[in-house]
């Protein structure tokens, strides 16, 4: 038990464990950890067999239990592990990351309804829980909810203001309700959350947005931030010369593609870059003229 607290001697405590099963093979505490040991040391086949040999001897020995179903839902068998983590909640009724889990299986599942009401009981223990209020912003979305969506998204944004995710998911629920506004504040509070190495990212949706909605020199502008905080990326320069162009701004789009024209072709496009770039050159200089 003191490698096993330690996390050391992965395999001196299968040796153990195996010798005191041997002497005692109703010993479901000794099951449940030489399958701890086993699953530590990635074999994680043969640890659950013994783990769920633990269950079996004594259905409410939590730690068997709940093993099995974070193992069949690490392994995609949600109806398996929805089974098992339903055994744990009636040998703990009140735990928030158990009752969270259910959710997320009965989500998964499709059982919307009942997920949404999992996810807050949970959130009724835990209220500060950002991934447990994003998941119930994604049960309300997937039942056409985008206001409550909204709201859930939020919630998850006030507890982790890190996570780009919360920030995309609530953006979508915005659009869903055709609040292009409220998708633009989205996107720039997350410009203004994100560490500098993942802006090129939020710019990318953003000027994805405006694009769509033909804001042509808003979307142009975007694109350009794409370039500047991800500078390998060129089609972002070359789509904000497209958009420059399209808005009637001839002079920042020629700028832009004589500044691709001047780059290696192998950091923009490996067959007729060059022509391709050239014509755009002289087709501006013919509408400025």
């Amino acid at each position: 038990l003191l490698y096993n607290a330690q996390k050391t001697e992965f395999a001196r405590q299968v040796d153990i464990f195996s010798y005191l099963v041997r002497r005692n093979p109703n010993d479901f505490l000794s099951l449940y950890y030489k399958g701890d040991a086993l699953y530590r040391q990635q074999y994680q086949d043969s640890g659950m067999v013994f783990i769920q040999q633990s269950a079996d001897l004594n259905p409410r020995y939590f730690p068997s239990i709940i093993s099995v179903a974070h193992y069949k839902n690490a392994e995609k068998d949600t109806a398996g592990a929805l089974a098992w983590y339903l055994r744990a909640e009636s040998i703990r009724p009140r735990d928030k990351d158990l009752l969270y889990y259910i959710g997320e299986c009965y989500r998964k599942l499709g059982s919307l309804d009942t997920a949404v009401c999992y996810f807050k009981q949970s959130l009724a223990i835990d209220s500060a829980n950002a991934i447990a209020h994003a998941q119930l912003g994604y049960a309300y979305y997937s039942k056409g909810k985008f206001d409550s969506s909204i709201a859930s998204y939020d919630r998850a944004i006030a507890n982790d203001d890190d996570n780009i995710q919360y920030y995309l998911n609530l953006a979508l629920a915005y659009e869903k309700i055709d609040s292009t506004q409220k998708v633009i504040q989205t996107y720039k509070r997350l410009i203004g959350a994100l560490h500098p190495k993942n802006l090129a990212i939020a710019w990318q949706y953003l000027a994805s947005l405006y694009s769509r909605k033909e804001m042509l020199r808003e979307a142009a502008d975007a694109y350009q931030h794409v370039y500047d905080f991800n500078p390998d990326n060129s089609m972002a320069l070359l789509t904000a010369a497209d958009h420059y162009e399209r808005a009637g701004n001839y002079k920042a789009a020629l700028e832009l593609f004589e500044k691709l024209y001047r780059m290696p072709v192998d950091a923009f496009l490996k067959s007729d870059a060059e022509k391709f770039i050239k014509s755009r050159i002289n087709a501006l200089k013919k509408k400025m003229q």
